[in-house]
């Protein structure tokens, strides 16, 4: 017994003697040792263009982890690796593809680094690949560490990119109020506006006479207001008009022979007697407000919006008993121009990793938003070289009916470019179709 107690004793000893270190808290906090042999390298199918594919750094992928790696475009550029490859960073050449007369051509790239800080990863052969009959470019064979070679820097350049700008439409949307919104209070001041015509002529038919303005409530006298400078002139047409008008009946009699009349030039194009527009009465201190339709009016269908739009205002008449607040008129006129590209300039940026486009609108019109059709777009491309061209190519404008949109239908033209070739889309003709459904918010 007394052997056993001694051994458990001295264990216990040894135990609690263990450095902090391996406490199971340290362990838990030891930083975890990156795996070895594993690395984010280039497919074996990686393909040579387009060119930010066929030049992917795959290596840069290698912390994201193998998803990221095999992911990546669709899965055919990089791939998971392990091994002897993975520890390879001395310097070496590896692909890099250009566009050089039309083809795309691996000219090489060296990468990696030198044992010296001093030296850097450059190119030590060359060789002469043709690319065609007449053509050839130098291509990168080996490399190797040295003490000439060149920097990475990049510069800022210049391309104009102009666009078209500016509203064709003259005619602006407008809202004007006459009289004030205040509950038919007579306290204030508030003079109507009756142009000469119109109190020469429907207004000339009232037995007692004009009212001053709003919020008057004398027997037999009509109010009456002009809409003059409400309107705006020019190429599109009225596309919407709405009146709002509050009125009270008087307490006199006869309430029930009041009107409400619009119309041009001091003549009636539209009247509705106001027991109707209020549900059938119309008795002392009734009150209403009542929006109306200037395109499709109050149980006839009527339209007045090319009277109006003609004649440049509008005549509202209330006759004879009846006080009115506040009138506001509310105009919307069709955007029927729209300020599009005439003469179009494009920008060729050449360089080792292909070829950017940047468009230069040079000239713009206003031009009819009428229905769907082909109008001239003349496009110059290459322009100051051999290969300069203008094309018109042609775009759609104008309006479809049920929702359609006004779509391309194209031709293909080749035209002959510094790098080789290139397709081009010509505008044959335009048609209303449907738009294409993209639940993911792709071109078609």
């Amino acid at each position: 017994m007394f052997k056993f107690s001694f051994i458990l004793l001295m264990f216990i000893s040894l135990v609690s003697g263990l450095p902090s270190k391996l406490s199971n808290n340290s362990l838990n906090t030891q930083p975890t040792k990156p795996l070895k042999n594993v690395c984010c390298l280039d497919n074996k199918n990686k393909p040579s263009f387009p060119l930010e594919q066929a030049n992917y750094n795959c290596r840069d992928l290698t912390p994201h982890g193998s998803e990221r790696c095999n992911q990546l475009y669709g899965g055919d550029v990089c791939k998971w690796s392990t091994g002897k490859k993975c520890q390879s960073k001395a310097c070496r050449r590896i692909s890099k593809y250009e566009l050089h007369y039309g083809k795309y051509v691996d000219v090489g790239k060296c990468s990696g680094i030198c044992k010296n800080t001093n030296l850097s990863c450059s190119p030590l052969t060359y060789s002469s690949y043709m690319v065609n009959d007449v053509n050839s470019v130098q291509i990168i064979d080996k490399c190797k560490c040295d003490t000439c070679s060149t920097d990475d820097s990049t510069s800022v350049i210049e391309i104009p990119t102009n666009k078209c700008v500016g509203n064709c439409n003259e005619q602006k949307n407008n809202i004007c109020l006459a009289g004030i919104d205040d509950n038919f209070n007579s306290n204030n001041l508030e003079p109507s506006s009756p142009s000469t015509a119109l109190l020469s002529g429907i207004l000339s038919s009232c037995s007692a006479g004009v009212q001053s303005g709003f919020d008057i409530f004398t027997d037999n006298r009509c109010f009456g207001h002009t809409f003059t400078n409400c309107f705006s002139e020019g190429e599109c047409p009225l596309r919407a008009a709405n009146l709002h008008i509050c009125m009270r009946a008087a307490m006199v009699s006869l309430t029930q022979t009041d009107s409400l009349i619009l119309g041009i030039n001091g003549n009636g194009l539209w009247s509705m007697g106001l027991p109707a527009l209020n549900g059938g009465n119309w008795n002392p201190n009734d009150e209403l407000c009542i929006d109306l339709n200037l395109n499709n009016l109050f149980n006839s269908g009527t339209s007045i919006l090319n009277d109006i739009q003609m004649a440049g205002h509008l005549d509202v008449v209330v006759q004879d008993d009846s006080a009115v607040d506040f009138v506001e008129l509310s105009l919307q006129y069709d955007k029927c121009q729209r300020c599009v590209p005439k003469f179009t300039t494009l920008s060729h940026l050449y360089t080792g990793n292909g070829v950017k486009d940047y468009v230069n609108h040079e000239d713009c019109d206003c031009v009819e938003m009428g229905d769907c059709n082909r109008i001239d777009h003349f496009v110059t491309y290459f322009e100051g070289t051999m290969f300069e061209q203008t094309v018109n190519v042609g775009q759609c404008l104008g309006k479809c009916p049920n929702n359609l949109k006004c779509t391309p239908i194209r031709a293909k033209k080749e035209l002959k470019a510094p790098e080789g070739s290139r397709t081009i889309g010509i505008v044959e003709k335009c048609d209303c179709q449907k738009i294409p459904w993209n639940p993911k918010g792709q071109y078609a």
